[in-house]
């Protein structure tokens, strides 16, 4: 299955077998299991995904959220229903903590472990190294409830109060500022590397089994650090391979992409390639020649231009609207493609840059690392993976005043609060602001995103999520990731025919060093206004997405929905939201101003998010 939510209720029986509703998909994809009078666990989605349970009756149940790629346990992982049930009986036998911290250090993957014991009456929850499977928790006095998915906690719990912090964060940096919390207030997931302890009377305690430390190790060559990345690499596709027999890549031709491929063809494996794009333009063309040099099969998926219109409800739904509308376009050519292929699990190449670059760069002009309230003076002004507002007063007059003083002092509060968390990680500023915005837990940035949207359809494995692969983050010295095109390398060691295609973004072979393609990169903007220009300027020739203003104000479709959400007051929160700012808002947009684009796109989200909790 694809998603799940655990339902435990001491009091209302009536509260734990109450129905779900989850947009587009069908009744008959929900399922419901009575584990006892007091627990219910609801599973959705298609049959071979990424959840797995196992019931020991009346006494204990694991959840598997994600999958293990290898333990080391004197049993092997035949399946992931047999990974799951080998992990309950490990539990079984000892629950403890210093276990629990075990069990967790020793399986390679991407996962999170719900752990019941009924008899005892206690839960554990325990997340991967980067909390790379979202997994929401909401504690009252008398329930729990546990799911994938925070929208839907909201929606079986009833609960309608927002997080400030994280609204304001939604609409000015088009994410979370802290991950772990939702727009709903009370409704939290697990940080990286913890296992989460709830007892009988709801008194829940956090134990870290994994915290990230950045030393350095500044004695490899460039080449030794290569030959290093490669061998990791190699070991974590090998390790997706024995337990997945034809998988396919979201392939855009890119470096990240390419990486996982290259990797994968290392080791023996034969990926297919899918590509997307609204037509056979430039990028699709640089993805055919890369994987022709990868010697694998290549198919090309083209969007119409109501591809992301058809999916945005559920995808908006998925990620908690922390969602760019870009990365929605996975999960239906998955599903497509799934049933007309045998392909047994999807991956992407985002996250392998962290050996290519720095996601987080401000260049070399500090010594040291800031102090919270430097850090928090610039955090506007620093270069983050996230989306600035075009005029950061507009997007604040969408709430009530009143709303407005809330949202700065609690994202105050959540920037200071995160950063004092995370500011002992290293003493290079770059890689404490790298932690910050990624990988202190994966969904800080809406790209990780693009993983929910693929999960949704089914099951999903990714390289760098391995923690041989991950904990190299740990020693690579930040100059290495700063500017050394170090993916390039990596690639042309594990595959050296693609290295030699040209990249996408700079229309320069990958293997050329850096400066030429950051040189490149700064003429390809110009060199697609006169394509445009002597072409046409349809959605076909804008890159990954139609030009916003070609779809939603000229497209009957679009804006009929636009307007049937933005026109709508009951979606708005009248205490929160000012009805009127958001009338403005696409009004101006109407009169050809693009840069309350973003705003909208929000608003639309908020929208939908609205009417998904009230279903």
């Amino acid at each position: 299955m694809n998603g799940f939510l655990l339902n435990i209720n001491s009091r209302d029986e009536s509260q734990i077998h109450r129905k779900i509703s989850i947009p587009d998909y069908p009744d008959d994809s929900v399922f419901q299991l009575a584990i006892d009078k007091c627990i219910s666990l609801y599973l959705w989605g298609n049959p071979p995904g990424d959840i797995h349970y196992s019931n020991n009756v009346n006494h204990s149940l694991l959840i598997l959220n994600g999958y293990v790629a290898e333990g080391h346990f004197k049993e092997d992982f035949r399946t992931q229903q047999h990974a799951a049930d080998l992990l309950r009986e490990h539990l079984d036998s000892n629950h403890s903590i210093e276990y629990c911290k075990t069990i967790a250090d020793q399986i390679y993957g991407s996962f999170s472990i719900i752990y019941i014991n009924i008899k005892e009456n206690t839960v554990y929850c325990i997340s991967d190294r980067i909390a790379s499977r979202p997994t929401w928790v909401k504690i009252d006095k008398d329930s729990l409830i546990i799911a994938t998915n925070a929208i839907l906690i909201a929606q079986v719990s009833n609960t309608s109060d927002y997080d400030m912090g994280s609204l304001g964060a939604l609409f000015l940096y088009g994410g979370p500022v802290e991950p772990t919390k939702s727009i709903y207030s009370g409704i939290e997931s697990l940080e990286p590397g913890t296992i989460l302890s709830i007892g009988s009377n709801g008194i829940s305690k956090r134990n870290y089994w994994y915290q990230y430390k950045h030393k350095p190790e500044n004695k490899m060559s460039r080449n030794e650090w290569v030959d290093l990345v490669a061998q990791r690499l190699r070991k974590s596709a090998t390790r997706i391979l024995n337990s997945v027999n034809n998988p396919m890549i979201f392939f855009s031709g890119g470096v990240d992409s390419r990486l996982t491929a290259a990797a994968m063809r290392a080791v023996g494996g034969k990926p297919i390639l899918v590509t997307l794009g609204d037509d056979v333009n430039l990028e699709v063309r640089v993805a055919k020649k890369a994987a022709t040099a990868l010697d694998c099969e290549h198919r090309i998926i083209l969007r119409d231009p109501h591809w992301y219109l058809r999916s945005l409800s559920k995808t908006v739904f998925e990620t908690g609207g922390s969602f760019v509308w870009t990365h929605g376009h996975f999960s239906s050519a998955y599903g497509n493609f799934r049933s007309e292929h045998d392909v047994d699990a999807a991956m992407l190449g985002d996250f392998c840059e962290a050996f290519s670059k720095l996601c987080f760069t401000v260049g070399n002009q500090r010594n040291s690392v800031w102090t919270s309230q430097e850090f928090l003076q610039l955090f506007d002004s620093l270069p983050l993976p996230l989306y600035r507002p075009q005029n950061r007063e507009f997007t604040m007059k969408l709430f009530k005043p009143k709303v407005q003083r809330q949202i700065n002092e609690c994202l105050q509060n959540d920037i200071l609060s995160r950063y004092n968390r995370i500011c002992c990680v290293s003493e290079d500023f770059r890689i404490v602001g790298d932690s910050f915005f990624r990988w202190h837990s994966a969904a800080t940035i809406p790209t990780f995103f693009m993983f929910l949207d693929v999960r949704s359809a089914g099951p999903e494995r990714s390289i760098m999520f391995d923690k041989d692969v991950h904990s190299l983050l740990e020693i690579l010295p930040g100059k290495m990731r700063d500017g050394y095109n170090l993916g390039a390398s990596i690639i042309k060691k594990l595959w050296p025919k693609a290295a030699y295609v040209v990249n996408s973004n700079s229309l320069v072979p990958v293997i050329w060093p850096n400066k030429l393609h950051v040189t490149a990169k700064a003429i390809k903007p110009y060199l697609g206004k006169l394509r445009r220009l002597i072409f046409d300027n349809s959605y076909k020739t804008t890159a990954s997405f139609p030009e916003k203003s070609l779809l939603y104000l000229h497209d009957c479709e679009w804006r009929a929905f636009m307007e049937g959400i933005l026109n709508n007051p009951a979606l708005f929160d009248n205490d929160i939201f000012d009805h009127n700012a958001i009338k403005e808002c696409w009004s101006i947009f109407c009169k050809g101003n693009l840069s309350v684009a973003n705003d909208l796109e929000k608003l639309i989200e908020m929208g939908l998010l609205t009417s998904n909790s009230n279903l």
